[in-house]
C-alpha cells in the first residue's frame, strides 16, 4: 500500500470514535509516516460548537481558534501539503490533537448547561501512555462505585418499549443539529422512562 498522508478527523459525541482510533491502530501499525487524529469535543460534523446537548465544553473547544485558523485555512494548507507538494510544515504537525473534557465548575452555565470545560492536548500515541484504565459499577441505589457490586445484590433494570423508544438528545450522535435535535424535544413531550431495582443481573 502506498505511503499517502491520512488526516483521520472525529469528535467524542459522535457515532465515529471507536472507527477514528481503529483505522489509526491499523494505519499505525502499517509503518504509515504522515498520519493525523483530530478528536474534538462536539458532534459530527460541528467543529465550532461549544457544547453537545446539556453539556458546555467553554470558548477553548471550537476547532476554529484553537485548533487552526479556521477550518477552512487548514484544509487548505494540508492538501496544498500533500497534493501539491507545498513545504510550509505540517509534517511536523503532531500526531493526535484531542480535547480533553474536563475542568470545569460543573455548575449550569446562563444557558443552562452544566460547565464542562476542557481543552485541546497534543500527543504522539494512543493509547495515551499516561491513561489510568478504570472499572465503574453501577449499583442497586443508581450510584457508581469502583467496588464491583456483590454476587445477590439488586440490578437495574430499565423499563423501554422498542416499539415506542424514548428519544435522546445525548450520546453518540451523526444528525446533530437540527434535524435530530428538533425531531427530540417534539417526539418526548410528555414522554418518561424509568428506572428500578431488581433482583438478579450483573
Amino acid at each position: 500500500m502506498p505511503d499517502i498522508p491520512v488526516l483521520l478527523m472525529s469528535s467524542w459525541y459522535d457515532v465515529y470514535v471507536k472507527t477514528t482510533f481503529d483505522n489509526f491502530a491499523g494505519l499505525s501499525a502499517s509503518g504509515r509516516r504522515h498520519l493525523n487524529v483530530i478528536m474534538g469535543a462536539g458532534l459530527h460534523g460541528n467543529r465550532q460548537s461549544t457544547f453537545a446537548g446539556d453539556v458546555s465544553f467553554g470558548e477553548a473547544a471550537p476547532f476554529d481558534g484553537n485548533v487552526g485558523t479556521n477550518w477552512l485555512d487548514f484544509r487548505k494548507r494540508w492538501f496544498d501539503r500533500w497534493l501539491r507538494d507545498e513545504p510550509n510544515g505540517m509534517e511536523a504537525d503532531p500526531t493526535l490533537r484531542l480535547f480533553l473534557v474536563g475542568g470545569g465548575s460543573g455548575k449550569r452555565d446562563a444557558d443552562g448547561r452544566l460547565a464542562q470545560g476542557g481543552r485541546w492536548i497534543e500527543r504522539s500515541h494512543w493509547p495515551l501512555p499516561d491513561t489510568d484504565q478504570q472499572h465503574w459499577y453501577i449499583h442497586g441505589n443508581g450510584r457508581l462505585s469502583r467496588d464491583a457490586p456483590a454476587p445477590d445484590a439488586a440490578p437495574l433494570i430499565y423499563d423501554f418499549d422498542p416499539a415506542d423508544p424514548v428519544p435522546t438528545i445525548g450520546g453518540a450522535l451523526i444528525s446533530g443539529q437540527p434535524i435530530f435535535e428538533a425531531a427530540a424535544s417534539t417526539s418526548a413531550r410528555g414522554r418518561a422512562s424509568s428506572v428500578r431495582a431488581m433482583p438478579a443481573c450483573r
